[in-house]
């Protein structure tokens, strides 16, 4: 309980009833929400499941189905900001976009340099045997 309290205060949602000594958010109404969302969806068995009851002897699921369910029902339990996570990754895209770009850019100058290196390498090469010529025009 402890942990749990320290978690809200770091995340800045420990705020307590009325200046009271209860919390707002406990670890029992964090179960009930939890509870109520899963029903809401129409997982009720789920649920139930889910916060450690026992449930229906009829209901049996697999591990792999019950991740499944899991999948679907995450969203609606996850409390996050999800505007600021939403324009978050609005940013990281335009950055990836403009390193894209940047990248694209210094491939083209690698292909420019690459080719521009072998242009005078080969007119080194020329120039090499005009000299060559220049000294012993008898070999050649």
């Amino acid at each position: 309980m402890r942990l749990f309290e320290k978690t809200l205060d770091v995340i800045g949602r420990g705020e307590r009833e009325d200046h009271k000594r209860r919390r707002k958010i406990t670890l029992h109404s964090l179960r009930r929400f939890t509870k109520s969302t899963i029903s809401d969806l129409g997982y009720q068995d789920y649920s139930e499941w889910f916060i450690g009851h026992s449930g229906s002897t009829y209901w049996q699921k697999k591990e792999s189905e019950k991740a499944e369910l899991f999948k679907k029902i995450e969203p609606y339990l996850t409390l996050l900001d999800i505007t600021s996570l939403k324009a978050k990754g609005a940013d990281i895209e335009t950055k990836l976009t403009e390193k894209e770009k940047e990248i694209q850019l210094l491939r083209q100058r690698d292909t420019i340099n690459t080719d521009t290196i072998s242009n005078l390498s080969d007119q080194v090469m020329k120039l090499m045997v005009e000299v060559q010529e220049m000294k012993n025009p008898s070999q050649f």
